[in-house]
């Protein structure tokens, strides 16, 4: 793994690493079986539902991404 992020959208109830938001955490080194990261995500609108989900880029460029949450910014 060589990227770990969140994807996040306002449209996508699945939201992509190519194609919606997202934010990069971290760029992990060495062994990490259980890496814990955050990421703050800013300039939502107000009164909107988003869908958001970690994702872990490899060094293929292939993605995995982990469940989706949705959240209401009030």
């Amino acid at each position: 793994v060589n990227q770990v992020g969140f994807c996040y959208s306002k449209d996508n109830e699945y939201p992509q690493f190519e194609s919606d938001f997202h934010t990069t955490a971290a760029t992990p080194t060495g062994d990490w079986h259980w890496y814990e990261f955050s990421s703050y995500i800013d300039n939502l609108s107000a009164h909107t539902k988003y869908y958001i989900r970690s994702y872990a880029r490899y060094k293929t460029d292939s993605i995995k991404y982990g469940n989706v949450i949705s959240v209401d910014i009030n």
